[in-house]
């Protein structure tokens, strides 16, 4: 179900995701999500579908529940408050393309969809699953793995 009209104030990425976690669809085991505008289905496929049927299961299961939430625009925030979600394009030195929340039991990645390719957006997302993966691994694997990449 889209925000409505009335809900058309521009919302923390925070608020945005416990406001509607109790309204997300659910995606198969870990993946729910929300859209803040209308969302054609086969759009919904490419946005949804396809990228989170490309991951591989040991990513999957090594995550939290993950909740997606599709909006028009995200702003970056301003220091006093958390990123933005908006349906007013905002100035493009503020303008992102993706922001999560995380807490101790799951994550929602928010992703601003108008205007934006959808290539793009599968790499952000992408992108957000890997941050997502990273925090899960022990220290100890982190600290290898960031060696490796220093050496190469």
């Amino acid at each position: 179900m889209p925000i409505t009209e009335t809900d058309r104030s521009k919302l923390t990425v925070e608020d945005l995701a416990n406001r509607f976690r109790g309204e997300m669809v659910p995606l198969g085991g870990k993946f729910s999500y929300f859209t803040g505008m209308p969302v054609a289905e086969e759009d919904l496929k490419q946005y949804l579908n396809d990228p989170i049927a490309a991951l591989p299961p040991a990513i999957c299961q090594s995550l939290t529940q993950i909740g997606v939430i599709l909006v028009p625009y995200l702003e970056k925030g301003n220091g006093k408050e958390g990123d933005l979600a908006s349906y007013e394009k905002p100035q493009d030195n503020r303008v992102m393309v993706a922001s999560r929340y995380v807490s101790d039991h799951n994550a929602t990645l928010v992703f601003a969809i108008k205007d934006e390719e959808v290539s793009d957006y599968h790499y952000c997302f992408y992108n957000a699953i890997a941050s997502l993966v990273v925090r899960n691994w022990p220290a100890e694997v982190q600290e290898s793995f960031f060696a490796c990449c220093v050496k190469s």
